[in-house]
């Protein structure tokens, strides 16, 4: 019988499954919205709006729980082995981009409809208004992105700084787990536990107010294309990772 205190139990997979979960709800979620969208029958806007709040309140609900779980571990969040490299590199602008991405794929797909004037209701429907603040909100974005990534390369500095130089110096033994020591890095983890909020309530600042932005039918049209996004790239990382451990 395995002991109690084996290695597999001594695992935190809370956060793991917290990630499983998320994307098993995305599913669903993509599921529904494109089951909207492609409904033979116009749905009512109310009922578009319920969607969207229900799609943003998942999301919130998540960021809520990676904060709690980062505060105990935050370090097992910055490089996390449930997602892949690439998606580990994506920034918050990556959503405003994406607008614009599908908003110029849209519009290719609807062309002849645009042309006769038809208004389709999709993000090829974006006007100038529109386009106007969704280029102001990715310049503030890009400008809190920038900012964040300052922090980060102060907290990764300050590891090195004082105090822990000074401790790792006048310790007796390489690797000695002082008193000082644990205060130290317990204190460097509050930071980056911070740090992760901020980044996660950037990107929930910025997909409100990009929903806001966009018509109710709109911001299905993008939601469904970055939860497809999403899902995507989350298979597509995994499998490039396997492939580059297998080669």
């Amino acid at each position: 019988m395995a002991s109690a205190n084996s290695d597999d139990d001594s695992i935190d997979n809370r956060p793991h499954s917290c990630f499983d979960d998320w994307l098993n709800l995305q599913r669903s979620d993509l599921e529904e919205i494109l089951g909207t969208l492609n409904s033979p029958q116009p749905e009512d806007p109310n009922t578009l709006v319920q969607l969207v709040e229900k799609s943003i309140q998942h999301f919130q609900d998540y960021m809520n729980n990676r904060t709690r779980l980062a505060r105990s571990n935050p370090a097992t969040f910055y490089t996390p082995a449930w997602c892949s490299k690439l998606e580990n590199s994506l920034l918050p602008t990556l959503a405003i981009r994406l607008v614009y991405a599908l908003c110029g794929s849209d519009l290719e797909t609807r062309l002849a409809e645009v042309i006769r004037g038809e208004r389709t209701g999709s993000l090829a429907d974006l006007n100038a208004s529109q386009l106007r603040r969704v280029d102001g909100l990715q310049r503030h974005t890009v400008q809190e992105e920038e900012r964040l990534t300052g922090k980060m390369a102060s907290l990764q500095e300050e590891i090195a700084d004082h105090p822990l130089a000074i401790i790792a110096k006048a310790s007796g033994e390489v690797g000695e787990l002082t008193p000082d020591v644990t205060r130290a890095f317990a204190e460097h983890e509050r930071a980056m536990a911070s740090l992760m909020e901020e980044a996660d309530e950037l990107r929930m600042k910025t997909l409100k107010e990009l929903t806001n932005i966009l018509t109710p039918m709109q911001s299905i049209d993008y939601l469904a294309g970055a939860k497809k996004l999403h899902l995507s790239m989350h298979q597509w990382g995994m499998r490039i990772d396997r492939e580059h451990q297998l080669g």
